[in-house]
């Protein structure tokens, strides 16, 4: 999922793993502080190189 309306040039990575073991990465955007508009992506999955 992505939400380009989010975007901005303050942005923060997490990985957060839901039940049954899915993993996922999470960028939201610092200046919504955590309110309506802050998820930028969700990514399901990691991979490592």
């Amino acid at each position: 999922m992505l939400f380009e309306q989010n975007i901005s040039p303050y942005l923060s990575i997490d990985e957060t793993a839901f039940s049954s073991g899915e993993l996922y990465t999470i960028v939201t955007n610092k200046l919504a502080k955590g309110r309506k508009g802050s998820i930028v992506a969700m990514i399901k999955g990691t991979q490592a190189d």
